[in-house]
């Protein structure tokens, strides 16, 4: 076996086939789901009733991310906020919005993840009653 040493299971006594188990499939997930680096907070958040049109728009991720779409649309429709924000790796993604008048907004992102995966997701807000 060339020095390696193989682990059979099957050897091992059945109380402790379980809890090594469980605990195999416990890192094995949490590690999994720290990896693909999802939104954390928004700024303005999802929900958000604004009394003013925010400047800027921010996307914060639990780990870096490059973001490679993002869109703003009000009432349905698209508002050009241009794409020099775009795969950038970063935790924070600041973007600045152009004018806007009251009315409700959605945001869609799609972003790559340090390791590879694509996350993505979309929020709402609304400016005005």
């Amino acid at each position: 076996m060339n020095g390696l040493i193989r682990m059979n299971i099957t050897a091992l006594p059945r109380h402790l086939k379980i809890p090594l188990l469980t605990a195999f499939a416990t890192l094995y997930l949490a590690v999994s789901a720290m990896a693909h680096s999802p939104l954390s907070t928004s700024v303005p958040a999802d929900g958000d009733i604004l009394s003013a049109a925010p400047s800027e728009l921010q996307l914060n991720f639990r780990g870096a991310a490059k973001l490679v779409k993002l869109s703003l649309s009000q009432d349905g429709t698209d508002i050009p906020i241009g794409d020099a924000h775009l795969m950038q790796m970063a935790t924070r993604h600041v973007v600045a919005l152009p004018a806007m008048s009251a009315g409700s907004f959605k945001v869609r992102w799609r972003a790559l993840s340090a390791d590879g995966h694509v996350i993505r997701g979309d929020f709402d807000f609304t400016v005005g009653e």
